[in-house]
């Protein structure tokens, strides 16, 4: 019978950007309509945080709003367009 010894694995997780010292960030409000469940949260966060530049985003369909943490060069634009181009919610400023 052949005996394996595992050796324990150390998991890293990256360092969000934000937390490294030099990097700016900023946090954005957006309203979002459209959304009336978890699920629409989940592909509205999805879609936020496929911006380069988006350290996390939370989407709330009761407030109707998601929050998002990002690089200062993120423009409120780029957001809005990441949720529009989804075509099931729209955002504005």
């Amino acid at each position: 019978m052949a005996v394996y010894k595992l050796s324990p694995q150390v998991y890293n997780p990256p360092i969000p950007r934000f937390l490294i010292e030099g990097i700016e960030s900023k946090q954005i409000e957006l309203k979002i309509k459209g959304m009336s469940c978890e699920h629409c949260e989940m592909r509205v966060k999805k879609a936020l945080e496929s911006v380069k530049g988006v350290h996390s985003a939370k989407a709330d369909h009761k407030k109707g709003i998601a929050i998002v943490e990002a690089d200062d060069n993120v423009t409120v634009e780029v957001l809005i367009k990441a949720v529009n181009d989804t075509e099931l919610y729209t955002a504005q400023a």
